[in-house]
């Protein structure tokens, strides 16, 4: 069994040649930049070369976005939770490539400008990949 936390940093560049709304007629560029926090549980079955494992997870952080289109700059929290099935494979002692089947929940809401406190939740099965770091 391990507990962790784990630290996002997402920097997201899209472009759209000739776009077109609302009077812009140019190339379109947005840039997201993230920053979160979150902890998991993870539960290994088998301790060998490979190893499956149950995980279930949760995290706060935020996301500010802005685009050529707009002088205006939106930032919003979010909170998510989920939880998947994975494989882990030893690459050493402390280190592990990891792949994963999981279910997430994200509640956005915007920070700025939001007297109704409208939020939105959006629920995804994705498939993530990464290296985990262990610490002795």
């Amino acid at each position: 069994m391990v507990v962790g936390l784990g630290i996002r940093y997402r920097v997201l560049k899209f472009t759209a040649p000739e776009f077109s709304f609302d009077g812009f007629n140019d190339e379109y560029v947005r840039t997201d930049i993230s920053l979160g926090a979150s902890n998991f549980w993870r539960y290994y079955f088998t301790s060998g070369t490979v190893m499956p494992f149950l995980e279930v997870f949760g995290g706060i952080g935020t996301t500010r976005y802005s685009s050529n289109s707009s002088e205006t700059v939106f930032k919003e929290n979010y909170f998510q939770y989920g939880g998947g099935a994975g494989l882990a494979l030893r690459l050493g002692d402390n280190v592990t490539f990891d792949t994963m089947l999981n279910w997430s929940s994200r509640t956005r809401k915007n920070n700025e400008d939001n007297p109704q406190n409208i939020r939105t939740i959006s629920n995804g099965l994705n498939f993530t990949t990464g290296f985990s770091i262990y610490l002795n």
